[in-house]
């Protein structure tokens, strides 16, 4: 329902508040949450909301503002964003002292050895935006574990492969 920088409305999606999200996933424990700007309350309500209605539930938080994971913990899976070049060395660098949950990067960033690179300080790296199966085939390249994208069809292909 994001696109472009506003929520766009859709007239096939129920819209849900992200209580009811998490409700209607049940056990599936593949949602991402990425927090979009800088807002100082953004990180705590939401890390508030999960403790309250899934304290155990391992959820997975991504955001480029790196300061706000800080109001996560366990079992939230805090994952790193980069979308550009200097984010991304500050990723390398961060990942080469401290292991992360995971990292997420633009896909023009990527190749195998930024990959390789980024597999010593996490297992998980995932990349964006993967709307065609031309990225797709990039994002499998370079050795990325996990794409993020609009694409619904694409996502569904990828989940019956494994």
């Amino acid at each position: 329902l994001w696109d472009r920088g506003e929520i766009v409305h859709r007239r096939r999606h129920e819209h849900l508040d992200l209580t009811g999200l998490i409700t209607a996933l049940g056990d599936d424990h593949r949602l991402m949450i990425d927090l979009k700007g800088l807002h100082p309350r953004l990180a705590p309500s939401v890390a508030n909301l999960l403790r309250a209605s899934v304290p155990d539930r391992g959820l997975t938080v991504c955001t480029k503002s790196w300061w706000m994971l800080d109001a996560f913990d366990l079992p939230v899976r805090r994952v790193f964003s980069a979308s550009s070049r200097r984010p991304l060395a500050r990723l390398r660098a961060r990942v080469a002292k401290e292991p992360v949950d995971g990292v997420s990067v633009r896909l023009s960033l990527l190749d195998p050895q930024v990959v390789d690179d980024l597999h010593r300080g996490t297992e998980r790296v995932l990349t964006w935006s993967v709307d065609t199966p031309e990225a797709l085939d990039r994002a499998r390249s370079v050795g990325a574990d996990g794409v993020i994208s609009k694409d619904l069809d694409l996502l569904r292909g990828v989940i019956a492969e494994t």
